[in-house]
């Protein structure tokens, strides 16, 4: 039979117990007991239980447990946040985890997670993280309008430290309908340490993010066998396999709240690994390291640089959030929100696969700080959401240069040379933009007409970084969009940039699009071959083509556009 361990640091300090394990089967309505947490001064604390009997069926072979708790305090704090994973004991047995409620109960009354579930949760975790399996973040603690007569998990408490107040709505937001509180939280103090190890019905996080800051999920420890750690009694995210740093916690106090009471906690030291987020519990493995992103943010202003460091979780929708975050928080300790901003922004991406991948953009403006949040997220979007393989990110270095000044310009006008030129001819092209305060600056091009060009016009584009986008989604509306292994990567290196003056020599001629790859200029009986073939849409052939695409980078934000049309002469 098996049997758990644990030090009951409240009444018999260092005194070992063991418990036996109740099936869920042998509980009954009308039995009492008592469940463990810690509830302040991170010691721990024991409250009453009575069962009040078994729910059947409310999930595939799921069934939860309902009991009324009273003592330490309940009574007034109802349910409290954090308390998710409090192990219950009947007779000195163990049946299992405190991780449900009814939203505005009057009674603190739970949905015990029985002890079997729980256990279950150790499924073969050897196999690759991230592998072939989507993980998804499922919204299961969201409150829907039906909360005051359905069971909904203990909303979780998520301790965020060292962000800027103007963050904390974004993160919020972002995790608030997916069944977490946000708790302001910070370091422990040296006279306050956590303990160097979980112990049964001590606080665990699940860290999420490191470093320089934390965010963390705050749950309480239910089971532990050897290394094998059983917390929460309901899923986080319901990741399935994962890998999350595990950190032992301090928990200070509770906070009562009419809405919803909650443990005020901080992080504490990593002891191991979550590697399984599923339906009836979170495991981990005390000793295990967690395989996490590092993250460096180089925030150079004026003539001082400072460079911040984060561990970020591996995730294809956490990763690319917690980056963007991360990186808007390090601008705002330098800098400021809004008004007149300039960020330079470099990514160097360090991939399994593709080795490093070097990427920059360029914002300006009252918006610059959100835009290249939101560039940030979805570059790493992308690439770890790719389709066609899975895109392990091994390192993210961003450097940013701040200046609290507008840098930008609009395209005016183009002048060439002449408005004719033979075929493989070449002519000069001056580019006017003017600056926000009226100043004009010019810009040159030499552009060659190549032999081959068979029409007898040609058309040049001079445009910023949104005047390409329009024009390639004009020629055709799947340009961007990657239709085999590995053109992400090419999509993501060949990406406008703001702070670009392209010009572009323009054709009419049809072409199309297999597997990513442009087929410009084609024949007409091949065209007409092609669409009259099955499995090529409309969106498969392209309105015109890029015969030569030239570059100019500038050191303020390029926008507008110009198109001129030329006489080809013989």
């Amino acid at each position: 039979m098996k049997r758990i361990f644990f030090f009951f640091f409240i009444f018999l300090p260092f005194t070992l117990f063991s418990y036996e394990i109740m099936s869920v089967d042998s509980v009954k309505a009308g039995m009492k007991g008592y469940g463990i947490s810690v509830f302040g001064e991170n010691k721990l604390d024991t409250f009453d239980v009575e069962i009040l009997g078994v729910l059947e069926k409310v999930g595939p072979d799921r069934k939860v447990i309902i009991a009324r708790l009273s003592g330490a305090g309940l009574e007034k704090t109802g349910i409290i946040s954090g308390m998710s994973g409090s192990p219950i004991f009947i007779n000195g047995k163990i049946i299992g985890a405190a991780a449900y409620a009814w939203s505005f109960s009057i009674e603190p009354i739970t949905g015990i997670t029985p002890i079997e579930e729980i256990i279950a949760t150790k499924i073969d975790s050897t196999e690759e993280v991230g592998g072939e399996s989507e993980i998804k973040i499922r919204g299961e603690g969201k409150i829907s309008p039906y909360s005051g007569v359905t069971l909904t998990r203990i909303r979780t408490p998520l301790v965020v430290s060292g962000f800027d107040d103007w963050l904390m709505k974004d993160i919020d937001d972002f995790f608030g309908e997916r069944g977490f509180s946000i708790v302001l939280g910070g370091g422990v103090s040296g006279e306050r340490d956590a303990k160097d190890s979980l112990f049964i019905g001590s606080g665990v996080i699940a860290q999420l993010v490191g470093g320089d800051v934390l965010i963390g999920a705050i749950g309480t420890v239910t089971y532990i066998e050897g290394d094998d750690v059983f917390a929460f009694g309901h899923p986080l995210f319901f990741s399935g396999k994962t890998s999350i740093p595990m950190t032992t916690a301090y928990v200070y106090a509770i906070m009562p709240s009419q809405y919803n009471s909650f443990k005020i906690a901080s992080g504490g030291k990593e002891v191991g690994s979550v590697l399984q987020d599923r339906r009836s519990a979170v495991y981990g493995v005390i000793g295990k390291k967690a395989h996490t992103i590092p993250l460096s943010v180089t925030v150079i202003k004026e003539k001082e640089s400072k460079t911040f460091h984060f561990d970020i979780i591996d995730h294809k929708e956490l990763t690319p959030f917690f980056s963007g975050i991360t990186f808007s928080n390090a601008i705002l300790t330098q800098g400021r929100l809004y008004g007149n901003l300039t960020l330079s922004l470099e990514i160097h991406l360090k991939l399994e696969k593709y080795g490093d991948v070097k990427l920059k953009n360029f914002f300006s403006g009252e918006k610059a700080l959100v835009l290249s949040l939101n560039n940030i997220n979805d570059i790493l979007g992308l690439i770890l959401n790719d389709k066609f393989e899975r895109i392990k990110i091994k390192e993210i270095n961003i450097t940013t240069h701040v200046t609290e000044e507008v840098k930008a310009a609009v395209i005016e006008t183009v002048k060439p040379g002449s408005f004719t030129i033979g075929r493989g001819g070449k002519i000069d092209l001056t580019v006017f933009l003017r600056e926000m305060k009226g100043k004009v600056i010019k810009e040159k091009f030499t552009v060659r007409v190549p032999e081959t060009y068979t029409d007898s016009t040609v058309r040049i584009a001079i445009v910023g970084a949104n005047g390409l986008k329009s024009l390639e989604l004009e020629r055709a509306s799947n340009i961007f969009t990657a239709e085999r292994e590995g053109q992400i990567i090419e999509l993501l290196r060949l990406a406008p940039r703001n702070n670009v003056l392209y010009c572009l020599l323009l054709s009419p001629k049809r072409g199309m699009i297999v597997k990513g790859y442009e087929l410009g200029s084609l024949p007409s009986s091949m065209l007409h071959l092609m669409e009259d073939s099955q499995g090529f849409g409309e969106s498969r052939f392209t309105k015109g083509g890029i015969v030569a695409r030239m570059e100019k980078q500038c050191d303020f934000l390029v926008s507008g556009s110009s198109i001129i049309g030329l006489k080809i002469i013989d």
